[in-house]
């Protein structure tokens, strides 16, 4: 694929805010627009679970934690990575692990820090035990691309179906 073009996304375009799926051979993809790092790993992990799920649980953006869900559905990440490419790569997957080893999906997202080699949050997760409308195998590292434009940042992921 040639280096990401913006786009103007319509709401038929967009699977979530500011997101959009891209066709791949084989495979499937979005590509991702945000102001901010955080915001295109937050997108991605909403697109992602986009492509999956027919019928996606609350997933926010909200940054605000009861105190129930400090004690019970917070899950700590912490990631580190060569490049800010990586680390997408590996924060996608680390998500994935957790819908496919105990079919937890994020509802909430909470980046204690974020740079381009490292990561630390905490994700709010809900279960959600209905089969997946697309199985995702994983994350792949072909096209794979994360790089502020401007004033904004974009990505794209391909995912092996």
């Amino acid at each position: 694929m040639d280096r990401m073009e913006p786009w103007e996304p319509s709401s038929e375009d967009e699977i979530r805010p500011g997101v959009r799926e891209v066709d791949h051979t084989a495979d499937m993809g979005i590509e991702i627009e945000g102001p901010t790092r955080e915001a295109i790993f937050r997108r991605a992990a909403h697109g992602m679970f986009a492509l999956m799920l027919d019928e996606e649980p609350g997933l926010s953006s909200t940054e605000t934690w009861s105190a129930d869900a400090r004690a019970h559905d917070a899950h700590h990440i912490a990631l580190r990575a060569r490049t800010v490419d990586t680390l997408l790569a590996r924060w996608l997957q680390e998500l994935l692990y957790l819908y496919d080893a105990q079919r937890l999906v994020p509802t909430r997202f909470e980046f204690e820090s974020l740079s381009d080699t490292h990561l630390v949050a905490r994700v709010g997760l809900h279960r959600f035990e209905e089969a997946p409308a697309r199985e995702l195998k994983g994350v792949t590292y072909h096209d794979l691309e994360v790089l502020p434009v401007g004033d904004e940042w974009r990505a794209r992921v391909i995912f092996d179906v």
